[in-house]
């Protein structure tokens, strides 16, 4: 395969951060600057602001699965089989429980923080839109490291590459993008040692759905008296 492959891969979710997915408030910004919306057409905003992380997520499964099909990457080069689906399955369950106490450990730390931006984004979210996003990233992933393995990079500079593209893909989150980042670090890692999604996916997913009840939890304390 071409050595731009991995790259070309790698580029998609920056590529992706900068287009203006949700045009009502582009065009509104283009034209009126930081004037306030009038109600009409800030509720056609935050309208689109609900379905714009999905129209992201689709163009970038379909970038993805599109590269994979050019470069001609089989889909057990990207984690998806089957084989080993037990131990694939223990370990995630292992790299789970120790996410989620981790988790647990940090945001009862965190408990006199507030609600930040980024907890509002994350409570916004419905689980069946996470589950869509874990899917598009994971894939993602698997697709960036697989394919720059392929091109001659060693692994550590391929989980490097693919997981300081994924924090930065999540500037959004401020101080929160390292973590991600070293997240995505570690997702990588697993699909590098294991060969397959199940378990970077299962970390992932439970990862993500318990930041996202965390959340609410923590929005409901401020609601409190």
């Amino acid at each position: 395969m071409s050595a731009w492959g991995p790259f070309l891969g790698l580029a998609l979710p920056l590529f992706l951060a900068i287009i203006p997915f949700n045009i009502v408030a582009f065009q509104w910004g283009l034209l009126h600057g930081n004037k306030t919306m009038p109600d009409e057409i800030s509720l056609k905003s935050q309208k689109m602001d609900r379905y714009a992380p999905w129209l992201r997520d689709g163009v970038l499964l379909l970038l993805v699965l599109s590269l994979r099909a050019w470069y001609s990457i089989s889909p057990s080069q990207i984690g998806l089989r089957i084989d080993g689906w037990q131990s694939n399955l223990l370990l995630g369950i292992l790299a789970c429980s120790l996410q989620m106490g981790l988790q647990a450990l940090v945001w009862r730390l965190l408990t006199s923080r507030g609600v930040h931006a980024e907890d509002e984004s994350l409570i916004r979210r419905s689980l069946v839109r996470v589950f869509f996003s874990v899917c598009v990233e994971q894939l993602w992933m698997a697709f960036c490291v697989a394919t720059l393995r392929l091109t001659g990079h060693s692994a550590s500079t391929s989980v490097a590459l693919t997981a300081a593209v994924f924090g930065v893909a999540h500037l959004q989150y401020r101080f929160g993008a390292f973590a991600t980042a070293l997240y995505g670090a570690v997702f990588a890692c697993l699909f590098v040692w294991r060969g397959s999604l199940v378990p970077s996916f299962l970390m992932h997913l439970v990862g993500n759905t318990s930041a996202f009840f965390w959340a609410r939890r923590a929005a409901r304390r401020v609601a409190q008296p």
